[in-house]
């Protein structure tokens, strides 16, 4: 779905980056843009993501709720219901952090569209901001410890520096490829 909306410009005209034929935001294009590919990007990247949180929040708060002003075994019957809709979701996380598989679901999915909407730019570029954005997912790792385990988190943080690693020293291999990268 990003890759239809991913135009560069070529000779003073935006063409679509995977089929330079295709001249874009015209025609066909435009018809493809509005009925497939933006409903889609809403849905897909930000949709689920904010369902996935709407649906743990309200279901956290309902046990919450239970649990205060309820039977011990209400409460109960109702915790087990919860992990088996959602416990996926929310299983191995800190309770404070039940949320965190939508913060992860986020961060890959703005990867993606970062890597797709700056290739037309440069691969220097869209390392860079790869880089940024893992840096920055490392530093609230690292601060939050969201997982119940310490093991875990080590796994998360070890995971998450390997990737900038991985990124940076790509960097230096597209340097020596060519001077002007970025």
């Amino acid at each position: 779905m990003a890759q239809s909306i991913n135009c560069t410009e070529i000779e003073g005209t935006s063409r679509l980056y995977n089929d330079l034929e295709e001249i874009c935001y015209q025609g066909r294009h435009m018809n493809i843009v509005f009925a497939v590919s933006t409903p889609g990007l809403i849905l897909w990247a930000f949709g689920i993501p904010l369902l996935g949180a709407y649906l743990l929040r309200r279901n956290i708060r309902a046990l919450e709720e239970v649990k205060f002003n309820s039977d011990p075994k209400i409460h109960s019957n109702l915790e087990a219901r919860h992990k088996m809709r959602l416990g996926f979701l929310t299983q191995g996380y800190v309770e404070d952090y039940y949320y965190w598989e939508v913060v992860l679901l986020l961060r890959k999915t703005i990867l993606v569209l970062l890597l797709v909407f700056m290739a037309p730019v440069s691969s220097g570029v869209q390392s860079l901001c790869a880089i940024l954005l893992l840096i920055g997912s490392l530093v609230l790792q690292i601060v939050k410890k969201p997982f119940y385990d310490v093991n875990l988190n080590n796994l998360e943080t070890t995971s998450l520096s390997v990737q900038i690693a991985i990124i940076y020293f790509g960097l230096y291999y597209q340097a020596g490829k060519n001077d002007s990268f970025v």
